[in-house]
């Protein structure tokens, strides 16, 4: 009976233009201005466009803009493609642009990607300018992220206009969300399945077309599946060990080192990721007696440590967990529904917590200046509450510095403090997978999480070629 029930669902769907997502987590919102977490961006990259875009690679390509080029340090000019239209049919002009960006400012979730803008001057019709407050290096990898997307100056907020392909159609809060691609007359259907098993299943029995955040052992069983395809990438992102600094406790550098040394993270790897994961260029091997002598002097022994639900933090959690009671830390795991986490940790609720973090222009100034600037304390991206004023400067004058070869010696200067401050414990680099019907194309995976749902097709709907 089973077989026959898994035999018709793949059969009714190879027949339905409409591509069904098993993601591992809820959007937050539909506004690409109000979006800085990775499954809301997905979303924001295939309802909308900007300046410029990345590759699979994250190379930067065209976007609405042809070219540009570097007037000085503070000026670059921009010319828009031809043909340009929102969903509603409008055209596009440089008034909307303009409104874009100033409506940007609005949002501090996104204040740490917005560049330093000063002034969008017209030129004419396909021209502009865009004047920064001080010299900004990585101004066009900015302009590639999804939140930095251009909206229609008619826009509300609660009805965005985009360029779309897809326009927005119905958002089931804990359930899914429907996008609607009219031209081509389909449908993409993101469900929100945050167990990975349930996820895996779902793709096994065709009631959903792609997944992603597979679990080692589901990964096996999709390889072995001829109806299957599963899809691996090296990604820059990378799982962290976050300390609260808000909290007197880890203000104490030993503290910090103690709990470093504890951590064996190639056993983390090969126990928690069955080996599907990179140890970072840098980090501090498992010492038990430097750990114990570092943390023989605390009192207080009982930490809690936040997860969210839905992905392999929590057996990674467990194993730190277990690390740790080796040299006397007890720590209580909190798993936690996103809205709970986020908030959770952007207010320094909790001890420690699990996060993630990569660059997702693909520029260093994006992977450092939000977590680690003093500036951006909680919603901002530095969510360890970690303050050091020579790192601040050497963030500033690494977004100032044009020489990509000086740039590369700052940021190596940043990421020695960094790890010798031991603020955050970098555990390991992600490896991404997800897994997909046979008969779907188009499936890419970024090197970051925020994977380009664009150019996913049903193949058994394709047009035959010559």
């Amino acid at each position: 009976m089973k077989i026959i029930i898994i035999f018709f669902l793949i059969v009714i769907n190879s027949f339905s233009n409409n591509i069904i997502i098993a993601q591992e987590g809820e959007i937050r919102t539909i506004d690409p201005h109000k979006a800085n977490d990775g499954f809301s961006l997905r979303t924001a990259r295939i309802l909308h466009k900007r300046l410029f875009e990345h590759d699979k690679d994250l190379r930067v390509v065209s976007g609405l803009c042809d070219t540009y080029k570097r007037l000085n340090e503070n000026t670059v000019e921009f010319k828009l493609k031809d043909n340009l239209y929102f969903t509603n049919g409008e055209d596009l002009k440089i008034e909307d642009i303009i409104f874009s960006f100033e409506r940007m400012k609005k949002f501090p979730q996104i204040k740490f990607i917005l560049p330093p803008i000063k002034e969008i001057k017209k030129i004419d019709e396909k021209n502009f300018q865009i004047i920064t407050k001080y010299p900004f290096a990585p101004l066009i990898s900015h302009l590639t992220h999804p939140s930095m997307s251009i909206i229609s100056k008619n826009s509300k907020d609660d009805n965005i206009i985009g360029m779309g392909p897809y326009i927005f159609k119905e958002w089931i809060p804990g359930e899914k969300v429907i996008l609607e691609n009219p031209i081509e007359n389909k449908k993409l259907i993101i469900k929100t399945i945050s167990n990975p098993e349930s996820r895996s299943i779902m793709l096994e029995t065709g009631e959903v077309d792609v997944t992603f955040g597979l679990s080692p052992m589901d990964e096996k069983i999709i390889e072995k599946n001829k109806n299957l395809k599963l899809l691996r990438k090296k990604s820059i992102s990378y799982t962290y060990l976050g300390f609260n600094m808000k909290n007197k406790i880890f203000q104490d550098k030993n503290i910090r080192l103690g709990i470093n040394y504890a951590i064996n993270k190639k056993l983390l790897i090969e126990g928690g990721l069955n080996g599907q994961g990179e140890l970072p260029k840098k980090y501090l091997k498992e010492n038990l007696e430097k750990s114990k002598n570092l943390l023989k002097n605390i009192k207080d022994k009982e930490f809690t440590l936040a997860v969210i639900t839905g992905g392999n933090d929590i057996r990674i959690g467990e194993i730190i967990q277990g690390f740790l009671k080796e040299v006397g830390i007890n720590i209580k795991i909190l798993v936690l529904e996103p809205g709970a986490y986020w908030s959770g940790i952007n207010n320094g609720k909790y001890h420690m917590f699990l996060g993630s973090w990569a660059s997702a222009t693909g520029d260093r100034d994006y992977e450092l200046y939000p977590t680690h600037h003093s500036k951006n304390f909680g919603i901002g991206g530095n969510r360890t509450f970690y303050e050091n004023k020579e790192v601040d400067i050497l963030l500033e004058k690494g977004r100032n510095e044009f020489d990509q070869k000086e740039r590369e010696k700052i940021y190596e200067k940043i990421d020695n403090i960094i790890f010798e401050d031991s603020v955050e414990i970098k555990l390991f680099y992600k490896i991404l997978n997800g897994g997909s019907q046979k008969n779907i194309k188009g499936l890419e995976l970024y090197p970051i999480p925020i994977h380009n749902y664009l150019f996913l097709r049903n193949q058994s709907f394709d047009s035959p070629r010559d």
